[in-house]
């Protein structure tokens, strides 16, 4: 995965891309590729888990909401 993530940053930057923000593989990647990291994922992270930690924690977005409310 770190191999894939490396790839899709250089790409990035050689793009002209600011080194300072997130790369966003879907973007980066081929289709190959982001089907490989897709399956490399799976084999981390169930989807059971990932429901689980939504259900826990929120999606990031309703996270990024509730800290930009509590900024106010």
């Amino acid at each position: 995965m770190k191999e894939l993530f490396d790839i899709s940053q250089q790409r990035y930057l050689d793009a002209g891309g600011d080194p300072r923000k997130a790369v966003n593989c879907n973007q980066w990647l081929t289709q190959e590729e982001l089907q490989e990291f897709s399956e490399l994922s799976r084999q981390i992270v169930t989807d059971e888990e990932i429901v689980n930690y939504r259900n826990t924690n929120g999606t990031w977005r309703e996270r990024y909401a509730a800290m930009k409310e509590s900024m106010k």
